[in-house]
């Protein structure tokens, strides 16, 4: 049962992770004749559509798990130990007969949770080196429309979240390396596995979150030195490359900044509605394809 409430308390950080990014990742909408921020608010909204389906889907994912584990937990307690046995033999092992391998617990062997994943998700803070300029209007609004100091503030949002992924999934092969210590055989192996591959998931969503700082951040550096050539490149943040000087084309170059992101957080969309959810009304586990 207290493994049940650790995964439960994941399913709770989605549901934080949820508000936070319906309250973070607010925008203006698109300005006459800046095309360069039109195609930027246009990808920013279905990417905040893309990580609302996949928090969501998550969280759905960790709300049947919870209840199985809870199922589980119960209906081992009303039987002896042949009527056990015989659910474990009508289990098929996980995978193409190959034994699972399970990591001994690091840490407390308990089902606490070894990571803050809700206290990840954090206010955006200032970019001092574009502060300046979003607050000279002839600079960065009148020149090339937008309002890139809330874009910016997006990326560190978007840098939250993967905190947040990366903290839930710590958190739950913490959980699931400790009832691997205490729970064996097919149905065991096979509850591990479907756990585990969770994790790998909502990992998986952590890294495109923290991808899409870097774009954000990279999108916004182009429009900056578009807007204040010299300046931005002078405000640049220590270890990040200078951009190409001249004004070239910047639509091309947002767009060119903007590519890379959208097809893995799409795929990750696509993964998760075809990732099984848990809670019929048999003790069962189902392993994902």
């Amino acid at each position: 049962m207290a493994c049940a409430q650790l995964v439960g308390r994941a399913g709770q950080d989605c549901g934080n992770g949820l508000s936070y990014l319906d309250g973070n990742t607010r925008i203006r909408g698109s300005a006459p004749g800046a095309r360069a921020w039109n195609l930027a608010v246009g990808d920013h909204e279905e990417r905040v559509r893309q990580a609302t389906d996949v928090l969501s889907r998550s969280g759905m994912i960790l709300r049947g798990c919870e209840k199985e584990l809870r199922r589980s937990a119960s209906w081992y307690r009303t039987v002896n130990r042949r009527q056990a046995r015989a659910l474990d033999a009508a289990h098929a092992v996980p995978g193409p007969g190959r034994p699972v391998t399970r990591a001994a617990p690091v840490g407390p062997a308990d089902f606490l949770d070894v990571r803050d994943a809700s206290g990840q998700l954090k206010p955006a803070r200032e970019h001092g080196w574009l502060r300046a300029q979003a607050y000279a209007p002839s600079l960065v609004t009148g020149r090339i429309g937008g309002d890139w100091l809330t874009y910016l503030r997006c990326a560190e949002a978007w840098n939250s979240l993967g905190d947040l992924c990366a903290a839930m999934a710590t958190n739950l092969r913490h959980g699931n390396e400790v009832l691997g210590g205490s729970w064996q055989g097919n149905a065991a192996d096979t509850a591990w596995t479907y756990v585990e591959r969770t994790a790998d998931r909502i990992d998986a969503v952590g890294r495109s979150f923290h991808a899409l700082r870097e774009q954000y951040v990279s999108v916004t550096e182009v429009a900056t030195r578009f807007a204040a050539p010299g300046e931005a490149d002078a405000a640049r943040p220590c270890g990040r490359p200078a951009g190409a000087g001249g004004q070239g084309d910047l639509l091309h170059e947002v767009s060119a900044a903007l590519a890379g992101t959208g097809p893995a957080l799409a795929a990750l969309c696509d993964d998760l509605r075809r990732f099984p959810v848990l809670g019929g009304d048999e003790p069962r586990t189902a392993e994902p394809g």
